[in-house]
């Protein structure tokens, strides 16, 4: 194989060239300073399409701007991953060339958010399930649970929910699947989902339980006040 061309030349690649390299190149060092010049040259213009696309989708999220950084940085990288199956055209001028690359870095990115939403939609589903659980249980009597009024604020509920991290989330999809939803500690998760959850986070389970325990004293604290 041909020594790769100094660092600084690949700045002087036109964008098509660059793409070209990108898509023949084997050599794992040489790849890593073609990526990252690609990631600069579209980083900017990408930006721009990767917010609007995030506000249309997430309108009025607290956390929208985490959402689009998250989600640039993961288009790049399964677009990086992907790249060797970028199909180039033998018309194509770089202005072209960059036009194409945006479409598509825009269409993994509306697909991911996409994804993103419908799995937040439904665990939103699966707290409400859990919530209105709680409240009809703390009801006085059957008459009680069949008269049941919502008392969690819907809007801090959101706002608790959107802040919390993923693993948070995970253990209370957990406790909801095995019906350990009580903040005793006696009343936990079986012990192959706890080695699950500490294999993936890569946390102990002492940190599992006060993970749960913190999350689950969040939640009431959205409820309103009587």
């Amino acid at each position: 194989m041909e020594n790769p061309l100094p660092e600084h030349s690949y700045k002087d690649l036109k964008l098509i060239a660059l793409i070209e390299a990108l898509i023949a190149c084997e050599d794992e060092s040489e790849n890593r300073i073609l990526q990252d010049e690609f990631y600069c040259r579209l980083r900017e213009k990408f930006f721009d399409r990767c917010y609007k696309v995030t506000t249309r989708i997430y309108r009025g999220t607290p956390d929208i701007e985490a959402i689009r950084d998250d989600v640039l940085q993961e288009t790049f990288i399964t677009a990086l991953a992907q790249v060797k199956t970028f199909d180039m055209k033998d018309h194509w001028d770089d202005k072209e060339c960059k036009k194409v690359l945006l479409f598509w870095l825009s269409e993994i990115a509306n697909r991911k958010l996409l994804k993103q939403k419908a799995v937040e939609s439904k665990e939103k589903e699966y707290l409400n399930n859990y919530l209105y659980h709680v409240l009809s249980e703390n009801s006085n009597g059957s008459i009680g649970k069949r008269k049941y009024k919502p008392t969690y604020d819907r809007t801090k509920f959101d706002e608790v929910w959107s802040k919390m991290n993923q693993m948070s989330k995970d253990i209370l999809f957990l406790c909801l699947e095995h019906e350990t939803l009580s903040e005793e500690n006696s009343a936990h998760l079986p012990s192959d989902e706890i080695s699950k959850l500490i294999k993936k986070y890569g946390v102990s389970k002492a940190a599992i339980r006060k993970a749960k325990q913190r999350a689950l004293t969040a939640i009431k604290s959205c409820k309103i006040e009587n």
